[in-house]
């Protein structure tokens, strides 16, 4: 086995990335809006396709969620809101201005 173990372990090693990743698609409803939650790696991306959708997102969400937003940052992952097809905001690891400005809730300064 050695010091580095074996490649196919799941247990994360100095220098070694982990060796578990995400990859898929939910596709579902908020409040009776579709939303679409696709992974990529250590990137998650919440899918609205229209600002009404991305809006009950926003409403939906509460301080409560915090701590996981936190934890998920923590984690090194990127979370990042596209509505449509046009524009694309970045939550994690910093939220993007605009996010800001309209829930003031994801100000993650400490």
């Amino acid at each position: 086995m050695g010091i580095f173990g074996y490649a196919e372990d799941s247990y994360e090693q100095l220098g070694v990335e982990p060796k578990l990743t995400v990859t898929g698609r939910l596709e579902g409803t908020f409040r009776g809006r579709p939303v679409d939650l696709v992974a990529e790696g250590c990137d998650f991306f919440i899918l609205a396709p229209n600002l009404r959708s991305a809006w009950e997102l926003r409403r939906g969400l509460a301080v409560s969620t915090l701590p996981v937003l936190r934890a998920i940052r923590d984690m090194g992952i990127s979370l990042t809101l596209r509505i449509g097809s046009r524009w694309t905001f970045p939550v994690l690891p910093e939220p993007h201005f605009a996010l800001r400005l309209i829930a003031p809730f994801l100000n993650f300064s400490e």
